[in-house]
């Protein structure tokens, strides 16, 4: 597997520098094209005759290949600071994070006075609870439930009820496979999981994906035998191992990387996706981009129940999934045998041996005790051939110098305020592919985005903006420079036109492109981004809106998610056909307007209108709104009535309805939309709520049970309200 990871790697890396409009360093194109089309037999020949785990054929294939883009990437290195010497950044000041006591104190704060319901999962010490047990008031009514594997434990834990959980019998093990792998199986399998859901679940999703042949299913119970004398834990472990072996290989590597991200972490799929991408760990599939076969891949694992999805987007793809801790250990476990990833936990007097040979290296503290962090650092910064540095924890005042001259990717799994950096860190790492910061000067960002040309391998560009008191745009143009881009998240920032003349090039690969203000879609834009997926844009100067060309929007034939903030002139904007996805901010256009050109878009699946259209009265058409899945109606005082019919909303399944102050009812039509399936009302007004609760009666004495109707109004609302009927007696 970490041959084929190294392979695939090497492969990414030469055809970037191939494809690349201003390539970094000259290489001979046909020897190039010859050492590619080798790489691609090679990585066929480890697909169809995987190596069985035999570390020392492993070992003798990756070291070349990875010795390779080692040559490559230090010539880069070596050749773009011969040609611009950059200047140091200036280390950058944040803020400290709150102290466990005052986390607690807040939470006690919250809880006092109310009845509330706590589950706390997966307890391991009566020194845990011990530690927390204070930060809960002793409200009347109120509960907290606990969960352990150990039974010891849960009656450790006096004066609290305890409820052993038994493993399941063979028919209800029987019953939960076959409904994983929706066929018919050998009971056998059944029973030698031992009633444990996780392994039935992961030994059911191997079935499931598997061929369906006798001879396989008997190789799946022969290798069941052979860890039958194990502990329960042991047990499943290996049960999750074997899932891992019998994975094709292009999904070892993408199944082991997971196990960067923190125990119970959720993860966001998105940008799993870009950090795949940008390892270079996916293999090309014509006529598909690496974000859509990432997708698949995705879905593969899950297919196979090796994550679980913790969250469903508006389109029912996958928005955050975990891991089961038992599967976390064996990509933990892969990992460190193939060499994959180094997993680095803080520690008193320990740091892993050979770390200076690491190419990946994740930090997970164990604690956070910072007086160890100086030493802590500088052994995790003797690892010259670093490629990937990811971190779950604040450093202070103990910054990472980031001396790493190789470093492709640099990602903080969770962002925090406090994050400084010495001098020249980020300018010098010409290799980046993937960069996720926030930095809290703008003049920092600002110097960032002016010298981001030097990263001629830039595909994420992710920053966040520390400085909430500053809203001074920052001009990007430099971005135009950046021809690997695929994904620019920043805050507040201008991107100008982009400059003319031959040596200027296509941003082919360019998908999402969010904080820009004032952008203007002349035609030459339009032909630099013809990729684009998801735009987030924002329009200061009401008065220049015919100088923007929004018309041109309309050219952009691969959009799919807009947003799109502050007053708009609705002829002067043209959405193209192809929107799936549409946020409007303050935008004032008249309901009219809505109904007719927006509601004709034949793809529109999720629309969001937050102050954005003007009028007492909204009324639709049939015809319109014809694939519209999910409509969320925020923050009107205008907004009376609504009329419309079942039938103009054809295929609606959730209705989220925020701050309608005067709006008189949801129409009672809305409940008969067959496919309906929530309605959430937040602080609305009385006639709103009760109109919600309305529907929900009917549904129900017409036999629909299913439809959910949640109602929350803010007690701080109620208050307002009551204040405002006395000043009006």
């Amino acid at each position: 597997m970490a041959s084929y990871a190294a392979v695939l790697s090497l492969f990414h890396t030469l055809n970037h520098i191939k494809n690349h409009p201003r390539p970094p360093i000259s290489l001979n194109q046909s020897q190039v094209d010859r050492l590619t089309q080798n790489l691609t037999s090679f990585q066929d020949f480890l697909e169809r005759y995987p190596s069985q785990e035999d570390n020392d054929f492993e070992s003798r294939i990756a070291a070349p290949a990875y010795a390779a883009e080692d040559v490559i990437e230090s010539h880069i290195f070596d050749q773009i600071h011969d040609l611009s010497k950059i200047k140091a950044m200036g280390s950058i000041n944040g803020f400290n994070e709150m102290s466990e006591d005052e986390m607690g104190l807040k939470l006690y704060q919250h809880l006092w006075g109310r009845r509330y319901l706590i589950v706390m999962d997966d307890i391991w010490s009566v020194e845990a609870w011990d530690k927390v047990k204070s930060f809960f008031p002793d409200n009347n009514g109120s509960r907290i439930m606990i969960t352990t594997r150990l039974s010891n434990l849960a009656f450790e834990l006096s004066d609290r009820y305890v409820f052993k959980m038994q493993f399941l019998e063979e028919n209800k093990s029987w019953d939960l496979l076959c409904e994983i792998v929706f066929g018919k199986l050998d009971f056998p399998i059944a029973r030698k999981c031992r009633g444990h859901p996780l392994s039935i679940a992961v030994i059911g999703g191997l079935l499931k994906t598997s061929n369906m042949t006798r001879s396989y299913w008997l190789y799946t119970l022969e290798n069941l035998n052979l860890l039958i004398n194990l502990e329960d834990d042991e047990y499943t472990l290996r049960i999750m191992h074997t899932s891992y072996k019998e994975l094709p290989m292009h999904l070892k590597t993408c199944f082991l990387y997971m196990g960067i991200f923190p125990e119970d972490y959720e993860i966001k799929m998105s940008k799993l996706i870009k950090l795949w991408v940008a390892e270079g760990i996916l293999r090309p599939v014509d006529n598909k981009s690496l974000e859509e076969v990432a997708k698949d891949y995705l879905k593969e694992l899950i297919d196979r129940n090796l994550m679980l999805i913790s969250e469903l987007r508006w389109d029912g793809e996958a928005k955050l999934c975990r891991m089961h801790d038992l599967l976390r250990d064996v990509c933990l476990r892969g990992a460190q045998k193939q060499k994959l990833f180094c997993i680095v936990r803080q520690q008193k007097h320990h740091t892993p041996q050979g770390i200076d040979i690491e190419r990946r290296i994740c930090i997970n503290p164990e604690n956070e005790n910072t007086a160890y962090f100086p030493r802590f650092l500088q052994a995790v910064e003797s690892a010259s051939q670093t490629r990937s540095l990811l971190y779950n924890m604040s450093f202070g005042d103990a910054s990472p110098s980031l001396r790493f001259r190789l470093l492709r990717v640099y990602f903080p799994v969770v962002t925090y305020d406090n994050a400084t950096y010495s001098n020249n860190a980020i300018f010098k790492k010409v290799n980046l592919r993937y960069l996720s910061v926030k930095l809290n000067f703008r003049g920092v960002i600002s110097r960032l985005l002016s010298l981001c040309t030097h990263f001629w391998n830039l595909q994420t560009l992710d920053v966040q903006d520390g400085d909430l008191y500053n809203f001074e745009p920052i001009i990007a143009s430099a971005i135009w420079e950046i021809p690997l881009l695929r994904h620019v998240k920043l805050f507040n920032f201008v991107l100008p036109d982009p400059p003319n003349g031959e040596h200027h090039f296509v941003l082919k690969n360019m998908q999402t492109l969010k904080g820009v203000i004032n952008f203007k879609f002349s035609e030459e834009v339009v032909k630099r981004i013809p990729n684009i997926r998801k735009l987030k844009l924002e329009y200061k100067e009401e008065h220049s809106l015919p100088d923007f060309c929004l018309n041109n929007l309309g050219r952009l034939q691969k959009l799919e998610s807009l947003t799109l903030e502050n007053k708009i002139n609705r002829s002067l904007v043209t959405f193209p056909q192809s929107l799936k996805k549409l946020i409007l901010f303050h935008t004032k256009l008249g309901w009219e307007d809505l109904t007719r050109s927006i509601g004709s878009l034949p793809l529109l699946q999720f629309l969001t209108l937050w102050e954005a259209c003007v009028g007492p009265k909204w009324e639709t058409a049939e015809g319109g709104f014809c694939s519209l899945r999910v409509l969320r109606i925020w923050s009107y005082d205008d907004l009376r009535y609504w009329e419309t019919d079942s039938a103009h909303f054809p295929r609606l399944e959730h209705l989220r309805l925020k701050f309608l102050r005067n709006l008189e009812e949801i129409p009672s039509c809305i409940g008969d939309i067959s496919t309906l399936k929530s309605i959430r009302v937040r602080d609305c007004n009385k006639p709103v709520t009760d109109s919600a609760i309305k529907i929900k009666v009917e549904q129900e004495e017409n036999g629909n049970l299913d439809l959910q109707v949640v109602i929350r109004v803010a007690v701080s609302a109620n208050l307002e309200a009551e204040q405002h009927r006395t000043r009006m007696a």
